[in-house]
């Protein structure tokens, strides 16, 4: 009978092979854990599970949505977008975060601001 095999190096699975026995020791058999697992995923020995990685975000990506969120947020600069003017500083201040994001931007998961919903005059 065979099965399927995880190699791990460093926690990481690296190859996935089909063996009719546990090749060695830095191998797991990947029918002991749920679909949906294979190679990239992460492999904790100490607890023998395996997890997802986190995705990061480069300092391209993070870049480009703060790009996106102030393209998509110009509207409220204008004249006529009739926002009320406590509304209007919420918005001033989430587009400057978003333009130091922009102007030095990191790499790494960030706290994004909150995207004020919009309060018109009536």
């Amino acid at each position: 009978m065979t099965n399927t095999y995880g190699k791990i190096e460093n926690g990481v699975i690296i190859n996935v092979e089909v063996h009719e026995s546990s090749p060695s020791s830095n191998y797991i058999c990947m029918e002991d854990y749920p679909s949906g697992f294979g190679i990239g995923d992460l492999y904790d020995a100490s607890t023998n599970t395996l997890s997802k990685p986190i995705h990061i975000n480069t300092l391209a990506e993070n870049y480009n949505i703060a790009l996106q969120q102030l393209a998509t947020s110009d509207w409220t600069q204008g004249a006529d977008a009739n926002l009320t003017q406590s509304n209007l500083a919420q918005w001033v201040s989430y587009r400057a975060t978003l333009r130091a994001i922009a102007i030095t931007p990191i790499a790494g998961n960030l706290d994004w601001p909150v995207r004020p919903k919009a309060e018109y005059n009536i």
